[in-house]
């Protein structure tokens, strides 16, 4: 028989009382009783989210108010879309009691798959008890459908692909002008093809300057500073996963060298018409 452990009882006491909102503290336990409940089922053991590692590191870069570049190169877990989700929801909480009526989804969720949709929506559903309703949306299925989805109910979380989204925006199906947190996962994925460019148009629906999460979810791969700038527009903070060189230099290192490749090849190229146009001044010479 599966038992949690004493000590996350002590951690999440110890969680308490260094956390001032208590709302957080309830879309955690919410989300955790539904992980540890279904991973029970399969024989599995959960760890506590309170004391999740990658969490309260989030937590903390989260108030700083910047944006997040998660640099681990791993793909996301559900204890990582947990704690993104109850930050999110503690934020939507706090801006209704300072009397701010949001009429769009407060949180924007991108996925590369319609796959990796459901499985968002999944571990977001506990939610719905404390009055957030997540709504899952991509190309796989019918646009009167989709559309559906949208009116039935009035989603504060929306997951989609970027091109289902776009879809929706473009039909003016969906507003989506005062969404204040944008979470790209799987960053490499997405570079491929003209996904990046399709972020790109639906970031000019959002009337305000939204906080930006991305997850490059391959350590070893480079994103190039104009793929950056499409998806991160102000000051960034990394949130590496594990202390590996590749995870701290992962993007920022790499951009660099990119740069610094590029500026050899152009060096090489100097190099090499220098060296032609001397050799052909000499072959005149010896002409005349």
């Amino acid at each position: 028989m599966i038992k949690k452990s004493d000590y996350q009882g002590q951690q999440g006491q110890a969680w308490g009382n260094s956390c001032s909102s208590k709302f957080l503290t309830l879309c955690l336990k919410t989300l955790e009783d539904a992980l540890w409940h279904e991973n029970a089922q399969n024989g599995d053991m959960i760890n506590p989210l309170f004391v999740n590692a990658w969490g309260n590191e989030f937590w903390k870069l989260f108030a700083s108010g910047k944006d997040i570049l998660e640099t681990s190169g791993v793909c996301y877990s559900a204890e990582q879309i947990a704690w993104i989700v109850s930050i999110a929801d503690d934020s939507f909480a706090r801006k209704e009691k300072e009397g701010l009526s949001l009429t769009s989804p407060f949180l924007l969720y991108l996925l590369p798959t319609a796959e990796k949709d459901a499985e968002e929506r999944a571990i977001c559903k506990p939610l719905k008890a404390l009055g957030i309703h997540t709504v899952s949306i991509h190309c796989g299925t019918s646009i009167d459908h989709r559309i559906h989805q949208l009116t039935s109910c009035e989603p504060k979380f929306l997951v989609s692909t970027p091109e289902g989204l776009l879809e929706l925006i473009t039909l003016k199906a969906i507003d989506i002008s005062q969404t204040s947190l944008l979470v790209v996962d799987g960053a490499r994925t997405l570079s491929e093809g003209n996904h990046i460019d399709i972020i790109k148009s639906v970031r000019q629906f959002i009337s305000n300057n939204p906080r930006t999460v991305v997850f490059n979810d391959f350590p070893s791969f480079c994103l190039c500073p104009a793929t950056l700038q499409n998806l991160l527009n102000g000051p960034i903070e990394r949130l590496p996963l594990n202390d590996s060189i590749t995870s701290l230099g992962s993007c920022i290192i790499q951009c660099k060298c990119l740069h610094l490749g590029r500026r050899k090849a152009i060096e090489g190229v100097d190099h090499f018409a220098s060296k032609r146009k001397t050799k052909e001044e000499r072959n005149f010479k010896i002409k005349v």
